[in-house]
């Protein structure tokens, strides 16, 4: 079992787990033009929802940091 950023309790093999490892992977990269970038060809493969998903997702976890 993982605490994802907001909280919640899920198993290391949930879809929201995957998610939110992605989001700090994309964090953990050296520039913003290369998250933005990455976020980008992300979406072109998997959708526009999908990268709008991912996108807040991103951001939720971003100022969840900010806030520790």
């Amino acid at each position: 079992m993982v605490t994802l950023h907001d909280g919640r309790v899920v198993c290391n093999t949930c879809p929201d787990y995957k998610d939110e490892c992605m989001a700090r992977h994309i964090l953990a990269m050296p520039t913003k033009d290369d998250r933005r970038d990455f976020i980008i060809k992300w979406g072109a493969k998997h959708g526009e929802a999908a990268r709008d998903h991912l996108s807040a997702l991103v951001r939720s976890v971003w100022e969840a940091r900010r806030r520790a």
